[in-house]
Formats: C-alpha cells, sequence, structure tokens
C-alpha cells in the first residue's frame, strides 16, 4: 500500500518538477515584463499538477523518451533468473499435483531436493520498499518538526502582551474596516520573527515587536499594518499550510522546494500590489520607503505557517512596486500557453510501455522487435505490463507446473470440477492470498479443514468468467458434505516440480486485456523449447481473470 502511494508521488513530483522549470524559466526571462497578480497566478498549475494523479494522455509527454523500443533475448537471457519452483507446498513427486488421502492426520509434505533447482538473486541499492519506508520516515519527521514549531510559536503568543496603545489600534480599526474585515484582529507583541507577520488561520493576529512599534513613525506602522491586514484579506495563511503539506509529501525534492520559496515571494510581492492599488501617487514612494526600510533594518526569521515579511529579495520587490505599467493582455496569453505547452509535457505519454515480440524460441541469440501499441491501457493493466518480464513468466510457470494441461481451455464453463478444485487449492496458497490464508477453515478440535462451497466458488468467479463447478463430482476424498455443503478433509492439495519459462511475446489486446506467450524449455540451459502457452488475461481493479490458456 505504502509502495504504491510512493510510486505514485514520486511521478507526480518529477510531472510537477517539469511544470516548475517551466514556470521559473518564464518568470527569469519575463519578470520585468509580467504582473505580480500574473507570476503569482501561473503557479495555480503547479499545485494541479501535483494534486491530480490522473490526467489525460499527451503527445508531447517527456515520460515517452524513456519507453523501451528494442531488447534482445540474449539480454534477458543474461538477467539473474532461475527455474520456477514452487509458490506453494512440494512433493516428492515432481510435475505431479498431490491429494491429501483421508486417514491422515495432517498432509505430509516434502521437499524434493533432486527435483527442484533454486536460484537466489539479490540486487543490492535500494528498490521501491525500501524507497517508500524512508520517504515515509521523512515526511513524518517534517509534520512533526512542522507541528511542533507551529504548536510552540501558538503556546508562546499566549502568553505575550496584546498592543493597547490608542494610535496603533485607531490605524488598525481604520484599515480593517477600509477592507471590510469583520473579525477582530489582534497586535501580539513578540520578536520571535523580527520582521511583523500574521500567525494563524482561524484566529489570525499579527505579530510586532513592541520595540519596532516604539521606534517606527505613524506613516510606517500605517504601511505595516496595511501590508498585514492584505495578508489577511486574502487569506495567504491558507496558502502557507497548502505550501507545507505539499513541501512534507515531496521533501526529498529540492526544486519543489525551491518553487515554494519562490511562490511566498511572489505572495509577498502581490500583496504590495494590493495595498499599492488603493493608494495615490504620493503615498506609493512612501510605501516602498517604508517596506525596504522594513526590510533592510530588521532580519527576519523563518516561521512556518506564517505570512510576513522576508529579506532574501529586496531588489526585486523595490522594482515590482515601481513597475507599475500596464502587461498587454497578448503578452500575458502567449506566457501562459508556453507554460501550459510545458505542463503537458508532464502529463502521461499517449503510449503504452506494453510490447508484442516476434522471436526465434530455438536460439537465446535471436532479437526480439517491440512495437508500441495504440491502445492506452486502463491502470490494472498498466500495473501488470509494469511487472518484470521474467516475474510474469514465473507466475505463469507456477501455475502451469501446479495444474499442468488440466488447465487449457478456451471456454471457462468447460473446466472440470477436479481441475477447479485444484485451481483452487494453488490460488488461495499463492502470493495472492498468502501462505496461511487456508487457516480460516481449519477446526482445531477435528484436526480438519471445513471448507464451504460457497467460498471456493467465490474465489473461482475472481478469477475465472464463469464456472460449472460442481462438488459432486469430486473425488471421495475430498469428503464432499452435501448437507452442510462443506468440503471436510485433512487439507488443501500440494503441489511440486520445476519448470524453465521464458516469456516469449507480450500483446495488448483491449485497454484491460493482455495476451502473453510463454516458452517452456526443457531445463535451465534454455536451449530447448517442450512447448508454448498462451495465456489470455483480463485486469480490473479488484483482480485479473484467465479468459483463455491454450497450448501450441
Amino acid at each position: 500500500m505504502i509502495t504504491e502511494i510512493f510510486k505514485e508521488v514520486l511521478i507526480l513530483s518529477i510531472s510537477g518538477s517539469i511544470v516548475a522549470l517551466a514556470i521559473l524559466l518564464m518568470r527569469k526571462l519575463f519578470w520585468r515584463s509580467m504582473s505580480a497578480r500574473m507570476q503569482y497566478v501561473i503557479w495555480i498549475l503547479l499545485f494541479i499538477r501535483l494534486s491530480l494523479p490522473f490526467l489525460p494522455s499527451s503527445p508531447i509527454s517527456i515520460f515517452s523518451i524513456y519507453l523501451p523500443t528494442q531488447t534482445t533475448a540474449q539480454n534477458i537471457a543474461q538477467q539473474d533468473t532461475g527455474s520456477v519452483t514452487a509458490g506453494v507446498r512440494e512433493v516428492n513427486q515432481p510435475d505431479a499435483y498431490t491429494n491429501i488421502v483421508a486417514g491422515s492426520e495432517t498432509p505430509q509434505i516434502t521437499n524434493s531436493a533432486q527435483s527442484v533447482n533454486h536460484t537466489f538473486s539479490f540486487t543490492p541499492g535500494l528498490n521501491y520498499e525500501t524507497a517508500a519506508l524512508v520517504w515515509l520516515i521523512g515526511a513524518a519527521a517534517i509534520l512533526l518538526y512542522f507541528l511542533g514549531i507551529n504548536t510552540a510559536v501558538r503556546i508562546r503568543l499566549s502568553k505575550q502582551k496584546i498592543c493597547r496603545n490608542g494610535t496603533v489600534t485607531a490605524l488598525l480599526d481604520d484599515y480593517r474596516s477600509g477592507l471590510k474585515l469583520r473579525r477582530p484582529i489582534n497586535i501580539v507583541y513578540d520578536s520571535i520573527g523580527n520582521l511583523p507577520a500574521v500567525f494563524g488561520i482561524f484566529c489570525p493576529c499579527i505579530i510586532i515587536s513592541e520595540n519596532f512599534i516604539e521606534q517606527s513613525s505613524p506613516d510606517t506602522l500605517k504601511y505595516i499594518l496595511m501590508h498585514e491586514l492584505t495578508h489577511v484579506k486574502r487569506r495567504d495563511n491558507i496558502l502557507n499550510l497548502i505550501i507545507m503539506l505539499f513541501e512534507i509529501v515531496n521533501w526529498f525534492n529540492p526544486l519543489l522546494w525551491y518553487a515554494f520559496c519562490k511562490i511566498k515571494e511572489d505572495c509577498e510581492i502581490l500583496c504590495d500590489a494590493s495595498v499599492i492599488s488603493t493608494l495615490d501617487e504620493g503615498e506609493k514612494r512612501n510605501y516602498g520607503y517604508a517596506i525596504v526600510n522594513t526590510i533592510q533594518t530588521m532580519h527576519s526569521r523563518f516561521i512556518p505557517g506564517t505570512a510576513g515579511f522576508t529579506g532574501n529579495f529586496t531588489k526585486r520587490r523595490i522594482i515590482m512596486i515601481s513597475n507599475r505599467k500596464k502587461i498587454s493582455v497578448a503578452f500575458t496569453a502567449v506566457a501562459l500557453a508556453v507554460t501550459m505547452l510545458a505542463g503537458c509535457a508532464s502529463f502521461p505519454a499517449n503510449v503504452t510501455t506494453p510490447i508484442t515480440n516476434s522471436s526465434n524460441a530455438n536460439s537465446t541469440n535471436q532479437s526480439m522487435t517491440n512495437s508500441i501499441s495504440s491502445i492506452t491501457a486502463t491502470k490494472p493493466l498498466q500495473k501488470a505490463l509494469d511487472i518484470p518480464d521474467q516475474q510474469l513468466a514465473d507466475k505463469l510457470g507456477n501455475l502451469d507446473m501446479c495444474l499442468g494441461d488440466s488447465l487449457i481451455f478456451t471456454n471457462s464453463k468447460d473446466i472440470s470440477s477436479d481441475t477447479l478444485y485444484s485451481f483452487f487449492c494453488y490460488i488461495t496458497q499463492s502470493e495472492d492470498y498468502g501462505k496461511n490464508y487456508s487457516d480460516k477453515w481449519y477446526n482445531k478440535k477435528e484436526g480438519k479443514y471445513h471448507i464451504p462451497i460457497k467460498d471456493i466458488i467465490d474465489i473461482l468467479n475472481r478469477y475465472f468468467d464463469s464456472v460449472n463447478f460442481d462438488p459432486s463430482k469430486l473425488p471421495a476424498t475430498y469428503g464432499y458434505n452435501a448437507k452442510m455443503q462443506e468440503l471436510i478433509n485433512n487439507g488443501l492439495l500440494g503441489f511440486g516440480g520445476t519448470r524453465f519459462p521464458k516469456l516469449a511475446t507480450k500483446e495488448i489486446i483491449s485497454d484491460n486485456t493482455l495476451k502473453a506467450s510463454v516458452y517452456y524449455y526443457d531445463d535451465n540451459t534454455y536451449k530447448k523449447v517442450d512447448y508454448k502457452k498462451i495465456y489470455t488475461i483480463i485486469y480490473s481493479d479488484t483482480s485479473y481473470k484467465y479468459l483463455s490458456i491454450t497450448k501450441s
């Protein structure tokens, strides 16, 4: 679960980085010609891309350059792969399944060293599971840090004095009524961040040092309070909260952190622009002096979750305050179009990674020509296509080893009840369910398994379109009890044997259906093919179903 979430986050983070780079480039080239509002609003594209995992495919997606176009069977053969061994119980009878006979207390299963060839491989370094765990720990640590800082600030402010200076409160109330802010806003004396700032979302307050108020002129205080109240009016602390959440999720991506820093800068500049729009020409100059002098004379410290002054972009701020020329609609449209074009490059590719290979099975030096399907796979099918070829071949090889030629069909209604029960035993002991899944049917008092027929049919219907399972046609050793509608026996069937599979072809035949051809070799040299099987599988959000299995 965590691994799948991390994969989605990683894809969104990479896609968001593309959009962020495009926006940063636009700002670098045209920031003197772009209005403050345009520079701020354009960041919405980044938030949209980081928030939406499902977006339409794009023919210009940058992800299309990673799609494989050609591979060779020789490269596949050089990978660390081993023969398929039973993923469930193994018995001392290769290439066969063994029925558990009534009368024995427990199923006796032994391993056959001579019939099973185990090959283990280990790839050092990070895998998705480890990376997901590291990501989760990092996100939790940063979340706790942000919560700790904000809680500490809130506790500290609750112990500070509230400003009762008549001149200051009169200025505050005057501009608050001008902005039509109905909620009361308190000024709290504190120098925690040195520079004035707004703290809080539901009950915001303005943090100002008492020394700053005493040393500042009435005009400076007026402009500072106008700036801070504009933050409150525009609810900029909600934006800061959103940014904090994205920083937590994307803590591993420095480019996005840099982009979020620039968003906060643009938020300050737009706040300046909003205040200036209410002033006359003479006051605009005074406002600029007041803001710049405040930034230059006081050192700011970062407080997560606050909106207010910052001193690392003074030059740009001066230029933006003084640059009030009208921006053409045409230029704005062009800038937006270019950024959106870059955003489209971060959408999923309009092609699929599934490939169709044609090969000569009798040689490992053959080339496998891949053609990209024009069908866009659904998400469940795409997840199946992301499984490495050998892993898919091993999974199908396990099925072939356990059921052999008894499970060959084009219509699932034709599968015999005996074969269906064998499949049920195989699948409930496979990785789909886990080796202890059958414990739910075990009766400790009797030392027997009571398997409801309903459970068997439900599981079979998950893997086949429709089946004709008739428990009365099963061998008597399976212990069918018609009255209780259960199979009562000593345990599930055991399986053993070995297979040497290689994936031959992989073809999409619809947006949710895959046709996979697997060659089965006679030994682990992979030189001579014994036979080939073709599996047609349909994938859904909850499961997959075998539509047909044929042999040639």
